[in-house]
């Protein structure tokens, strides 16, 4: 039972600066209009991009991974009577590898973002409306997609909410190949910048055929 003692670490907290910030609120609001590339590369300028892709990228440096490696972020947008709230959080692992198998133990970037939000805000999945995930590629192994999709743990706690609120799912990648995140078909919906990060969006569509993992922890090694 030592792994209980886990959930005692916090790495979530609430991201008043992306709550204070005018262009990310454009930004949060364009979105959920619906995915328009041009609008989107003409009103956010590449310097916002590279700053919330930085940001993801401190958040996810915070991790405690000891045994799985895998360094996350996780980045929740709710919106409730039209305004938006930010939290954010960074995964923790169990004290035993084996435990990474057991949705008991786990302790994701998604889950730490979540009980922020509802500690700080009172806010459950009912008003999540944006989901933000970015892992940190530490040029070991590559990353596929299924390494760069949530868990299936986290897509049934988060994205099949995510989904009944037509919201939009975005993953930041330092992984510029990968491209089977969708079964049976590429997405389209996605903005690069050179070879250094890209920002895919997923909506409610895209997110019924996604290609997780085969099962919790079969990516852990």
């Amino acid at each position: 039972m030592k792994d209980s003692k886990a959930i005692f670490y916090k790495t979530g907290f609430k991201y008043t600066d992306l709550e204070k910030s005018q262009q990310a609120l454009d930004f949060f609001a364009l979105l959920l209009k619906g995915f328009d590339r041009q609008e989107l590369e003409q009103n956010f300028s590449k310097d916002f991009y590279e700053k919330l892709y930085l940001e993801a990228k401190s958040i996810s440096k915070k991790a405690i991974a000891p045994h799985s490696n895998a360094y996350y972020s996780s980045i929740f947008v709710f919106q409730k009577q039209g305004d938006f709230f930010v939290h954010a959080g960074a995964n923790i692992d169990p004290q035993k590898k084996e435990n990474l198998k057991n949705a008991k133990f786990r302790n994701c970037a998604e889950k730490q973002a979540s009980l922020s939000a509802l500690e700080a805000d009172n806010l459950g999945n009912e008003f999540l409306k944006i989901l933000v995930l970015f892992r940190l590629d530490n040029k070991s192994k590559k990353l596929n997609s299924q390494k760069l999709l949530p868990c299936k743990d986290c897509f049934e706690k988060y994205i099949l909410d995510l989904q009944k609120n037509n919201g939009v799912m975005i993953i930041i990648s330092e992984e510029m190949q990968a491209d089977d995140f969708i079964l049976g078909c590429a997405l389209d919906k996605k903005i690069s910048f050179a070879d250094k990060f890209r920002f895919l969006f997923f909506y409610k569509e895209d997110m019924n055929n996604l290609n997780l993992e085969a099962q919790l922890g079969a990516n852990v090694t």
